[in-house]
């Protein structure tokens, strides 16, 4: 066995190799240590940190440090923070990684603070909005926004308008102010009257709101008042219109004194009317007229048949005076005899006795009939004085070959007038009843029922003239339109004609058919009845008219086709339901299918062949109106009213009439101008037809 020898001198060699080893190992370890501490604990990198706008201050771990936009951080490797601060923005708190390896770049930037928005109105307690949304009220202080643009709106009630403005906040805390001087919705209106202390009233509510002078605030409008003195004075209107906020001082309303009121009758009525000191034009009885109080006047009346008449009178404000006078007439005498004795003597149809004859007579004009029979008739003219006689004397002259006899027998039925109208011959009979009895329903005081006696035969045209036949004379007439609808269509009734019109229509008719004029035109377009009235062509008179609404019927009725309401069909052209739309008043339950005038004879004709009697258009008659029919005689003889007069009568009704009273038979109308809704129709005397065809003959 091999022995092991410890040998010192191996061992030394043994031990310090293991020594160098160890040591070279400590230097390499301790070399790669200090490297890597030196990359690890030592080395900084650069970083980029672009920060907007530039900061007032950088903080980098807590720490500040130099910032220079321009130069990049020296940071060492890992996770930072970040912190930049400048007045007037938010300021950054930020987390950075470093790393060594490419490029540290970092972006930042700071937002401005807020602004604080301030509004000041002069209503206090105005709420604002803010993009619609409730900030606060007036005044609103320092109200914090973000940096924008911003609609501010201020609802201030119903005292002021509404204000609206867009406002820029641009913040860094800057503050924004607004003064809004907030526009009324109102005004002040200052009223005042002369004398003071007059009554405000809203007629509206029937209250007082104040007394003048008065100062008052409206809102924005129209307003309608009233100011009230008192009973003596009269009641004042006034109208205004406020602006907002635009104050208003109105003229000083002066009261004046309530006006009396005179109401004066004469009989006989017609008398001229003159107050002197007051301005009056045209002024007859019957009277009303309102007069200054507190003064005396003096009335004169005057009539050219009576004696003239004064008084005296004064009014207190409001009070009402009524005079009734009869004049005086003026009278003188005529005595009339005549060869051969016992003709008849008439003035105004009216059979006043036989020759020799003496009649007192109030003064004034007169043309007076003779006649006799087997003798021609003659007409003398008088004018009788005043506590005088004037004697008269005629001669009859007896009836030659050259006479006209009247053999109505002979005469047709049917007849067509010069302008091609269609006339039937009518052939009145008995003494029958104008007027409506008192228990009719909707009479009116001016139908009093009168006996009347017919006496003359005569020819009326079954239809209105129309526009055809009327521009036969005048080419160029036009009857227009209503509501849009025309008039003057050829076949439908001529309308828009005065009753002159009417007469110069006649007149022409007269002269084309040779038989003598009705009417003479005593000044251009004004015409007046020739008396004795001759035998041409002319209007129907009241009488005549009520007449042909009447024959052919048993027994009394209200209304031209009987007595049914509503009528039976096709019975007239009237206000129906088609006319609701047009019209205050219409025939419930009846429709004619027309708005307007309808063509002549569209409608059924009553038992004597005549077309609208009743409706279609109302019709010019040949009387001067008057407001009450004669009452003397007991029976009126062919009456045709008085020879002349500005008004005249209108009978029938026409497409616009729906009310009971206007389309009974008995109605009685007026007027003085052509309308829409008034015609006329002819009629000739037979004499005349039989003069025509003796002539033609």
């Amino acid at each position: 066995m091999r022995k092991f020898e410890y040998n010192n001198s191996g061992n030394l060699g043994f031990v310090l190799g293991k020594f160098i080893l160890f040591l070279v190992i400590f230097l390499v370890v301790a070399g790669v240590g200090g490297v890597a501490y030196y990359y690890l604990a030592i080395r900084t990198i650069p970083v980029e940190v672009i920060i907007s706008p530039t900061p007032a201050s950088v903080y980098i771990d807590g720490k500040e440090i130099d910032y220079d936009p321009e130069k990049p951080i020296q940071i060492t490797e890992g996770s930072h923070v970040i912190e930049a601060v400048t007045p007037g923005y938010n300021s950054i708190r930020e987390e950075i990684d470093v790393i060594g390896i490419g490029e540290n770049v970092y972006s930042f930037t700071m937002n401005p603070l807020g602004g604080l928005l301030s509004v000041y109105a002069t209503e206090k307690g105005a709420k604002v909005f803010v993009d619609e949304e409730f900030a606060g009220e007036i005044p609103l202080i320092d109200h914090e926004l973000p940096t924008g643009e911003y609609k501010v709106q201020i609802k201030p009630g119903k005292d002021f308008q509404e204000y609206e403005e867009t406002v820029v906040i641009e913040g860094k805390r800057g503050k924004k102010q607004l003064d809004v001087n907030l526009v009324r919705s109102w005004s002040w209106i200052t009223i005042d009257s002369l004398p003071p202390g007059a009554r405000v009233i809203d007629p509206d509510r029937s209250e007082v709101i104040d007394v003048t002078p008065m100062r008052r605030k409206f809102y924005e409008g129209e307003y309608s008042l009233e100011l009230s003195y008192g009973k003596e004075y009269k009641t004042q209107g006034l109208s205004f219109n406020v602006i907002a906020d635009q104050d208003q001082v109105l003229p000083v309303y002066e009261f004046d004194l309530l006006p009396g009121a005179l109401d004066l009758e004469t009989e006989p009525s017609g008398a001229t009317v003159i107050i002197e000191g007051l301005p009056l034009e045209n002024a007859f009885t019957p009277f009303y007229e309102n007069i200054p109080p507190n003064k005396e006047w003096k009335v004169v009346i005057a009539h050219p048949q009576h004696h003239r008449e004064e008084f005296h009178f004064s009014l207190e404000p409001g009070e009402e005076l009524k005079k009734s006078i009869e004049l005086r007439p003026f009278k003188g005498t005529i005595e009339i005899v005549s060869e051969p004795k016992g003709a008849e003597v008439l003035i105004d149809k009216v059979v006043k006795g036989r020759t020799p004859i003496t009649m007192e007579l109030i003064s004034g004009d007169y043309t007076i009939l003779i006649r006799k029979a087997k003798y021609m008739e003659k007409v003398v003219k008088v004018n009788i004085p005043h506590e005088r006689t004037v004697l008269k004397e005629v001669a009859l002259a007896p009836i030659g070959k050259k006479g006209v006899s009247i053999n109505v027998a002979s005469l047709p039925q049917n007849w067509k007038a010069p302008n091609g109208a269609d006339m039937v011959l009518i052939k009145p009979k008995g003494i029958f009843t104008i007027g409506s009895p008192s228990s009719e329903p909707t009479r009116a005081a001016n139908e009093d029922q009168v006996k009347v006696e017919l006496t003359v035969p005569f020819y009326v045209a079954t239809m209105e003239v129309s526009n055809k036949e009327y521009r036969m004379a005048l080419p160029k007439h036009d009857s227009g339109k209503l509501q849009g609808f025309s008039l003057n269509t050829g076949n439908r009734p001529v309308v828009n004609v005065s009753w002159h019109d009417a007469a110069a229509y006649c007149n022409w008719l007269s002269q084309q058919a040779g038989v003598p004029e009705v009417y003479a035109e005593k000044k251009p377009g004004i015409f007046e009845v020739v008396l004795p009235m001759p035998s041409g062509f002319r209007l129907l008179t009241e009488a005549e008219f009520e007449y042909l609404c009447r024959a052919g019927y048993k027994g009394y009725h209200p209304f031209p086709w009987g007595s049914k309401i509503p009528p039976p069909a096709y019975s007239a052209n009237i206000a129906d339901e088609t006319a609701k739309e047009m019209v205050e008043y219409i025939i419930k339950g009846y429709n004619d299918n027309n708005l307007v005038t309808a063509p002549i004879g569209t409608f059924n004709p009553n038992p004597l062949g005549l077309y609208d009697l009743a409706g279609n258009a109302a019709e010019w008659v040949h009387n001067v109106y008057e407001p009450m029919y004669p009452m003397a005689p007991s029976i009126l003889v062919d009456p045709s009213g008085p020879p002349n007069g500005s008004i005249h009568s209108v009978r029938g009704s026409s497409f616009l009439d729906g009310a009971y009273r206007k389309i009974r038979t008995a109605y009685r109308g007026f007027g003085t101008e052509g309308t829409s809704f008034i015609s006329f129709r002819i009629m000739v005397s037979a004499q005349a037809v039989s003069l025509m065809k003796q002539l033609n003959n």
